[in-house]
């Protein structure tokens, strides 16, 4: 037999009640009151006994039922399809592997713009460099067309001296200097 206070029977049928109803009286009640019995390491084991109890008669274990949906409602659980988490971590995945490739695909465009700009500087300048030299060869043709133009006059007005020189001296010519 047992020795010591004994918990009520319509708290041991009541599995809902509170904690303080499980712990008994001798929880609200002072130390002096307490009359000599189990000590108090004893009552909290029975009564972690009894909520332990209480508490695994709530909860069914995993796969008690066969329907999974069932079995997660039983539970107080909501029910996940593997195949739908399944196919969010595909989708999931396709986005960050589409998004890691957009990002690739955008460098891969900035280089070639960037490419192309430099190979269309380097065009410009080997143009302008074309047209800097055909300036320079304008002005040198310029140059010895200056050149040309002012000895073609020194030339005709060499010749014209010459002609005349040549009138006074024709022996031939029947006007007479005086």
């Amino acid at each position: 037999m047992r020795k010591g206070p004994r918990t009520p029977k319509h708290m041991l049928a009541d599995p809902k009640g509170s904690a303080d109803h499980r712990l008994g009286n001798n929880a609200l009640s002072s130390p002096e009151a307490d009359s000599p019995g189990p000590s108090d390491s004893e009552n909290t084991t029975k009564d972690n006994f009894l909520i332990q109890q209480s508490a695994s008669d709530k909860q069914l274990p995993e796969g008690f039922f066969d329907d999974p949906i069932l079995d997660a409602k039983a539970r107080n659980i909501e029910y996940k399809n593997p195949i739908e988490e399944e196919w969010e971590k595909f989708q999931k995945e396709i986005r960050e592997e589409a998004s890691a490739s957009a990002e690739i695909i955008a460098e891969e465009q900035e280089e070639a713009t960037a490419e192309r700009q430099i190979d269309e500087i380097d065009e410009q300048m080997r143009n302008w460099s074309r047209v800097l030299e055909l300036e320079l060869k304008k002005e040198e043709a310029q140059k010895i067309k200056n050149e040309n133009c002012s000895m073609d006059e020194r030339e005709d007005n060499e010749t014209d001296n010459e002609a005349d020189i040549d009138e006074f001296l024709d022996w031939r010519a029947k006007k007479a200097y005086r």
